[in-house]
């Protein structure tokens, strides 16, 4: 196996235990979904999207991205699939804000540049979501990754 194929393997497999109910994983018997919001769904974030529209305990409850270009191909992608159609955030670079404002969500993918995982990361930590994932790295600077990490330990992320 080419390493590529076993980081995105091992990638996908990790993404997939860390959006799964706790509930689910241990007593089989929770009927709750969880409600993921995706920040960015261009090609990155698409990926991510069509991953968990397969999955039957995750509702994707909210969208957000500037281009929409990718909102229209995330939303035929969604319809696609019979799924209810998630709340979309766009109009300016901090429509993200709007996101976690408005909707309760229990995790978040990030998929946008880099210099914005750190202001988002902690931006929806702060707004009360406890699963968060960012696409690579989680800041530009080695003090933007401890920021994070003091963030995620200050609001008990997982």
């Amino acid at each position: 196996m080419q390493r590529r194929n076993f980081l995105k393997n091992s990638g996908i497999a990790a993404a997939s235990f860390a959006f799964t109910p706790a509930t689910r994983l241990f007593a089989g018997v929770a009927d709750t979904k969880v409600k993921i919001g995706i920040i960015g769904v261009g090609l990155r974030g698409q990926n991510h999207l069509e991953l968990l529209l397969r999955r039957k305990d995750v509702e994707v409850a909210a969208i957000c991205d500037i281009s929409e270009r990718m909102l229209a191909s995330a939303k035929e992608m969604i319809g696609k699939t019979g799924k209810k159609m998630p709340e979309i955030f766009t109009g300016d670079v901090f429509a993200w804000k709007q996101m976690l404002g408005k909707i309760q969500l229990d995790g978040v993918v990030i998929a946008t540049p880099w210099e914005w995982h750190k202001p988002m990361i902690i931006g929806s930590l702060e707004a009360g979501v406890k699963y968060v994932g960012s696409e690579v790295m989680i800041g530009i600077t080695l003090e933007d990754h401890w920021d994070v990490v003091k963030a995620a330990e200050q609001h008990k992320a997982q």
